[in-house]
């Protein structure tokens, strides 16, 4: 269960990274032009690309439960000592 809320919270992290990445660049690179393709939009694109692709990730993981395994030690058995 908390997988899944952390998973939310990086997908949110991305969306709102991938959303105000305009405004953070103009507020970076000052001198940036389109001609020069602003290095640092691309960048914080790239950014919140990865924030979402994580937090699909980690609310896909499953968490299953494994089999447990008793462990019995013959009477007779002495061999360890």
């Amino acid at each position: 269960m908390k997988l899944k809320w952390i998973g939310f919270g990086f997908i949110v992290q991305g969306l709102i990274e991938f959303l105000i990445t305009n405004y953070s660049c103009k507020s970076l690179c000052f001198n940036c032009s389109f001609e020069q393709l602003k290095p640092c939009f691309f960048l914080l694109i790239f950014v919140g690309i990865i924030f979402i692709v994580i937090g699909i990730s980690i609310m896909s993981l499953n968490t299953q439960k494994l089999p447990e395994v008793k462990l019995v030690k013959k009477k007779g058995d002495n061999r360890a000592s």
